[in-house]
């Protein structure tokens, strides 16, 4: 057994403006030896230009990753 366990990705939210697009994403890891699952979100700006990915920044709130997008809420 790995000592990280199981990770699961929902992405729950969608937000662009021009070529930046954010992602708010629900986590949970599985532990494997206490099969407990503990729940997390992130969120992350990306930034694109001519189709490609240029720069990925992660975020652990929802509001700091709108905000770096010029998203705010």
């Amino acid at each position: 057994a790995g000592v990280v366990g199981q990770l699961k990705f929902t992405i729950v939210d969608v937000r662009a403006r021009g070529e930046t697009v954010v992602l708010r994403v629900e986590l949970t890891l599985h532990g494997p030896e206490s099969g407990i699952d503990v729940p997390g979100e992130i969120a992350q700006v990306f930034e694109v230009a001519d189709g490609r990915i240029q720069r990925v920044s992660n975020f652990f709130k929802w509001d700091q990753a709108l905000e770096a997008a010029g998203l705010s809420e």
